[in-house]
């Protein structure tokens, strides 16, 4: 990311020359820790995918669109949590970190449902 005004330029410049720092980018990509992905089968319908690499919803969705197995049809940058957690599937290889937790009663002869 580049600054268009100088004089932020010069303000920054004089800062690091002051307090002997090395210039530093303003702005740093993050890389991140889920991957999420939306997929075709072969009938056009879409499943939303996430997982903890890139190469596991590639390995679930191997075969592409011609076989019965899925096609990566868009990667997802950034979803919200609680969509991830009610309509994607985890296809990662440990637990998956979005699950909601549930109540449970523990007394009593049935369980405890909302």
């Amino acid at each position: 990311m580049t600054i268009d005004d100088p004089y932020l330029v010069r303000i920054l410049k004089k800062h690091y020359k002051e307090t002997e720092q090395e210039e530093k980018p303003l702005y740093k990509e993050i890389k991140g820790l889920y991957f999420f992905a939306k997929a075709t089968d072969k009938f056009g319908e879409y499943h939303y995918l996430s997982a903890d690499s890139e190469k596991a919803i590639e390995d679930y969705c191997e075969g592409g669109i011609l076989s019965n197995s899925l096609a990566i049809d868009k990667w997802a940058t950034y979803v919200d949590p609680i969509l991830v957690a009610t309509h994607f599937k985890w296809v990662g290889k440990r637990n998956n970190p979005f699950v909601v937790a549930k109540p449970f009663k523990y007394r009593g002869p049935t369980k405890w449902t909302p």
